[in-house]
């Protein structure tokens, strides 16, 4: 197992661990590293870290960089072909990269793909060289739906309502529905279910999600190992803590809160990545943005609007909204690089 952690004292890196152990092995030159995803082979893996597409072996030596991505990413595979498919919360469709000489990241051709669509997380298809299941998201769907999409000729299909699909070696499909897995039987030949879907008897996924996508951070072996995160992921419960040191738990889960020069309330960014403003005394809450993708809110010292973080697609910037009422503005644009 791979995975992205943070030991006392350190900061975010990369460890593997065989299943079978206790130990955790630091990898090397990993720092800030994230999303990580093995070379077909099992001897590299590539991973995400600091604005950079990497790769580093598993038998030592310094890691290799391969391109600059932009935004937090939401998946990625290596191919039998040497390439690395990826996507991020920035990019509309998946981008690719030589996985051994690196470059430019290209994106992936997508045959009529509406207006505010996105297609995200890309997860390999045995049998297919040219197909991949990814996550699609559009005005017209109702909610995300997992899809195929060919990379050579940009075809694409949804196949069911859900995220973050996986192929089973049994002939299942895998795949989140909000806070639960699911389990399908799957045609490879197809690529439709044949038969109905059922809850895998597992306790409750944890999801985040980034602007429109997503992500239930499973992963899965080829002999049908499922390691998955249960709980909630970054949105925790808010407590207060006063001056004379009495910890409260208030009635309300987010994160990125912003509080009134006052004291009284706070605005918090919700799992659904709208803004919401709390009163700390009466516990009451209402709605400030209605808008996804609305992020880290700073309430004027004034305490008459609020300062927030905003991006859509390749749209990114500071954007402030009156307390008194009013639709959002754009303080200031920023580039997406």
């Amino acid at each position: 197992l791979i995975y992205s952690g943070t030991e006392v004292g350190s900061e975010r890196a990369l460890y593997v661990r065989e299943l079978d152990g206790f130990e955790s092995q630091h990898i090397a030159g990993t720092e800030a590293g994230v999303a990580p995803f093995f070379s077909p082979d099992r001897q590299q893996i590539g991973f995400f870290s600091a604005g950079r597409l990497n790769r580093v072996s598993l038998l030592g030596g310094l890691p290799v960089g391969l391109c600059a991505f932009s935004g937090n990413a939401t998946g990625a595979i290596w191919t039998q072909d040497d390439e690395i498919i990826y996507s991020t919360v920035l990019t509309e469709v998946p981008h690719r990269v030589n996985a051994l000489a690196g470059g430019e990241g290209q994106p992936l051709p997508v045959k009529d793909l509406e207006p505010g669509a996105t297609i995200q997380a890309p997860r390999s298809l045995p049998g297919h060289r040219d197909m991949i299941l990814v996550t699609i998201e559009a005005p017209s769907l109702n909610g995300p739906h997992v899809g195929t999409l060919n990379i050579v000729d940009g075809s694409w299909k949804t196949v069911v309502r859900g995220f973050d699909g996986r192929y089973l070696d049994s002939g299942h499909l895998l795949f989140s529905q909000g806070d639960r897995l699911v389990v399908a039987p799957f045609d490879i030949d197809t690529l439709e279910l044949s038969g109905p879907e059922r809850a895998a008897p597992l306790a409750p996924l944890a999801v985040t999600q980034d602007v429109n996508t997503p992500r239930g951070h499973t992963t899965l072996a080829n002999d049908g190992t499922l390691i998955y995160p249960s709980g909630r992921i970054g949105l925790e419960r808010l407590h207060r803590l006063d001056a004379q040191g009495r910890l409260e738990a208030l009635d309300t889960y987010g994160r990125d809160v912003g509080i009134e020069p006052s004291g009284q309330r706070m605005v918090v960014w919700t799992r659904d990545e709208k803004l919401l403003i709390f009163d700390i005394e009466t516990g009451e809450s209402t709605q400030l943005t209605g808008i996804p993708g609305s992020w880290y809110p700073v309430w004027a010292p004034g305490g008459e609007r609020v300062y927030f973080s905003f991006e859509e697609n390749e749209r990114r910037g500071v954007w402030a909204i009156d307390l008194s009422g009013g639709e959002p503005w754009e303080v200031v644009a920023l580039e997406v690089n």
